[in-house]
């Protein structure tokens, strides 16, 4: 059985908050929607919106490439949740697919070190009508998905980490997804996806540029990725009840 919600939020995190609190994750579909499906609806709109076409993000699995399986199989030889954890990943690599599975050591604040499987590359992040490929570094622990990733912004030597809300000098990252983490309502491809949608409102690098010019957001641009910006929008959420 479906259910439908209109809803105007003025900025994203209550929309994300909406999401997080509202809408089963295992058969969530985020459908951003034209106007013109919209008035279909008989929904009264604001002149102040502007007909968009509709970005959706699908829970579906995917399964991932037979050399992302193959080298998993060891990378995760030593992790508590080995198929949960592989499903996981293959889910987000398959859309997301300029990141890749790579095991490195991991310095922890008290100096121990582990090697861990870290997820590694770039994400689309659409800031301003532009989109820009954003390096970053998803740290799993040992016992994922029951607890969450450790995630990091990674600035070439041409950036410059932009420490916010979000993002702290060290380029950590911080979000409520990843605090509010639990299994198996929240995953790698749900995470990434908010990154996404977070850093296009608050871009979390910028490059360095020649002295006496100003900072452009984002790294190197990319046709591809989110169409745009999300904050502030109306949208219709469906999802369908288990």
């Amino acid at each position: 059985m479906s259910s439908f919600s209109v809803i105007f939020f003025s900025n994203m995190s209550m929309y994300i908050g909406y999401l997080s609190k509202t809408c089963p994750k295992t058969s969530l579909h985020w459908k951003f929607t034209n106007l013109t499906s919209l008035r279909m609806l008989g929904i009264p709109l604001s002149n102040r919106l502007s007909s968009r076409s509709y970005y959706r993000c699908s829970t579906s699995e995917m399964a991932g490439s037979q050399g992302n399986d193959a080298y998993l199989r060891n990378a995760l030889s030593k992790y508590q949740y080995q198929h949960l954890a592989k499903r996981d990943i293959l889910q987000a690599l398959s859309h997301f697919k300029d990141l890749k599975p790579n095991v490195d050591s991991f310095v922890f604040n008290d100096g121990n070190r582990k090697e861990l499987l870290c997820l590694e590359g770039t994400i689309p992040v659409t800031y301003r009508g532009t989109t820009f490929n954003i390096p970053v570094c998803l740290w799993l622990l040992e016992t994922h998905p029951h607890n969450p990733p450790m995630v990091y912004v990674k600035p070439t030597a041409n950036m410059q980490i932009m420490s916010g809300q979000h993002v702290d000098t060290n380029g950590k990252v911080y979000l409520s997804y990843l605090h509010e983490w639990r299994h198996p309502q929240s995953d790698l491809l749900g995470l990434i996806q908010i990154m996404c949608i977070i850093f296009g409102d608050n871009p979390p690098v910028f490059r360095k540029e020649a002295e006496g010019t100003s900072p452009r957001a984002g790294y190197v641009h990319s046709p591809i990725g989110l169409s745009h910006p999300l904050a502030g929008r109306l949208f219709i959420i469906s999802y369908t009840h288990p």
